[in-house]
């Protein structure tokens, strides 16, 4: 079920269980509801100067950190390559905010890159984020993957939402 053609059937908006009217029995229909909460995943904690990313493993259920690159010109083609390399079904970019639920300052150009994701057909979706990076700093210590175990800490949140 989980093959190149229900991903290119997902992906372009249609429904598998539409498809000449094969899956209709609950087994498969089972097997279309964990595709779709299986599917590949990735994160980036967006900061001025560095932007962390996160995926998931082949089953989507677990955040990995991954890489940590400079927040510069390059960035948008080094995320698509990413994506379409690991058959990124979503991103997931933390949208920070102030502890009065306002957008802080970095959250108007993760607004911007997201609406540049989104311009070349990639499914971008915000998810609130608080003290990611302070909260991997806590875990393991500082280091050159902070940003990137942020970025998997948010993806872990968004996971764990979804299945609530």
């Amino acid at each position: 079920m989980r093959d190149h053609t229900t991903r290119a059937i997902t992906r372009r908006g249609l429904t598998p269980i539409n498809i000449d009217n094969e899956f209709i029995d609950s087994g498969v229909i089972c097997q279309l509801l964990y595709y779709t909460s299986s599917m590949k995943l990735m994160a980036i904690d967006y900061g001025h100067k560095r932007v962390g990313l996160a995926s998931t493993d082949e089953s989507g259920e677990f955040a990995i950190p991954r890489a940590v690159w400079p927040n510069n010109k390059h960035l948008l083609e080094r995320v698509l390559e990413f994506a379409k390399e690991g058959e990124i079904e979503r991103i997931v970019i933390g949208e920070s905010k102030n502890f009065d639920n306002a957008p802080n300052p970095i959250a108007e150009r993760a607004n911007k890159f997201k609406e540049e994701l989104e311009s070349h057909g990639v499914d971008v979706v915000l998810h609130p984020e608080i003290f990611t990076t302070v909260e991997a700093r806590r875990l393991q210590g500082s280091n050159d993957m902070t940003d990137a175990s942020a970025a998997a800490l948010i993806l872990k949140n968004y996971i764990e939402g979804q299945e609530s």
